[in-house]
């Protein structure tokens, strides 16, 4: 896992928020968004939809990324249909993607040091599929690793994670209660976990 974060604690530089700027409550689920979750809430794989990820689809792909208890990898615009269709079918507006800094929030957990388990990075492993984990080529079951002292799964590698904004220093400079627009591929990709 290349390291990715940088300055303080592994912040990005100017992440320096205290989470004074998570102005209300918020639900995040235990677990990442499975293809099983997908398939009963979407009525048809994860896997299916242009957008989402073409590796599906590439030969010998599919025994190493379809399982029911993976992550659902799928586009952002696919994870809002999914969003859209789940507070359908439950009867509210109640789900939604987390922001950046609600999603930071979760996974840190209260922590203030590098990983929310400490600082030792030799420790990841306990934690994490990453590096030498993707040898096969896909993804792993969900909540197989340690969670993180909240009891969220997955904090660390498996899948990306998409959230409603995108990182932005100037968002941790100076607090904002704001849902920025994002566009695809340059979106921080962090937390649609929380519609499990």
């Amino acid at each position: 896992m290349s390291d990715g974060f940088i300055g303080h604690n592994g912040r990005q530089p100017g992440e320096t928020t205290t989470f004074s700027d998570i102005f209300s409550r918020f639900f995040m689920g235990q677990f990442e968004v499975t293809q099983a979750d997908w398939l009963a809430v979407m009525g048809e794989k994860p896997y299916v939809r242009d957008r989402s990820n073409p590796y599906y689809l590439l030969p010998g792909m599919t025994e190493r990324i379809t399982h029911p208890d993976h992550p659902a990898t799928v586009s952002w615009q696919d994870a809002m249909k999914f969003i859209e269709k789940l507070n359908q079918r439950e009867g509210t507006t109640g789900y939604r993607l987390l922001t950046e800094a609600e999603w930071e929030y979760a996974a840190r957990a209260g922590s203030t040091t590098r990983y929310f388990f400490g600082d030792d990075a030799s420790a990841l492993d306990n934690y994490a599929w990453y590096g030498e984990n993707f040898v096969s080529g896909g993804t792993h079951p969900v909540g197989m690793k340690k969670p993180n002292p909240w009891g969220l799964y997955d904090i660390y590698g498996n899948a990306w994670e998409w959230v409603s904004d995108y990182y932005s220093t100037r968002y941790y400079l100076k607090a904002q209660n704001t849902i920025r627009k994002a566009r695809w591929w340059y979106r921080t990709c962090r937390a649609w976990r929380q519609l499990a």
